[in-house]
Order: C-alpha cells, then sequence, then structure tokens
C-alpha cells in the first residue's frame, strides 16, 4: 500500500510529521504571510487537477 502511494506521488516519496513541522514553522517565522494556503502533499493535488 505504501509503495503505490508513493508511486502516486510527484516527487517520489510520502510525507512525514517532519515535512508538516518544517511548514509549520515557516509559516510561523512568516509574520508577513496571511490569510494564505500552504498545500503540503508533495504535488499529489498538481497531479490529481491534471488528470
Amino acid at each position: 500500500a505504501l509503495e503505490k502511494l508513493r508511486k502516486a506521488c510527484p516527487i517520489g516519496d510520502i510525507g512525514n510529521p517532519e515535512d508538516i513541522a518544517e511548514a509549520v514553522f515557516f509559516l510561523n517565522e512568516s509574520k508577513f504571510c496571511v490569510g494564505s494556503s500552504l498545500v503540503i502533499d508533495g504535488g499529489v493535488s498538481i497531479k490529481l487537477s491534471s488528470e
């Protein structure tokens, strides 16, 4: 099942908790960034929207 998920992801791997933590840290440090959505999915949403 995990291998199928990896193949479906454009970057060739699935995320881990550290990936989410890095994004949260980035948003916390980016004081000028407000009201933004940050998609953390390894490019899956881009791949799905093009199909």
